[in-house]
Order: structure tokens, then sequence, then C-alpha cells
């Protein structure tokens, strides 16, 4: 049950990333591609332990 709350969690960010990237990367993109990095690095971050461990 955790495990499938994660991954929707973790595929419910999609669309708000996407909306995100969609109206601030043309507008001021230096400082979206930073956002969109730590967006990236907090989903890897999540990501690892579930490989690590075999979760």
């Amino acid at each position: 049950v955790a495990a499938h709350l994660w991954q929707l969690l973790m595929l419910g960010q999609l669309p708000v990333v996407a909306v995100f990237a969609a109206k601030w990367l043309p507008a001021t993109p230096k400082p979206a591609l930073g956002v969109l990095a730590l967006q990236a690095g907090a989903a890897l971050a999540a990501m690892v332990p579930i490989w690590w461990f075999h979760w």
C-alpha cells in the first residue's frame, strides 16, 4: 500500500512540474532550470532508497 501511494504521489507531481515548465521556462529560463534541477534531484533522492534496498 505504501509503495503504491509513493508511486501515485511521484506521478502526481508530473502535471505540476509540466505546468511550471511551460509557464516559467520561456519567461525566465535560467532560474526555471534551477528549480527543475532541484525537482529532479529530489525525485532521484526519493528513488535511490527504493532501488538500493530493493523495496
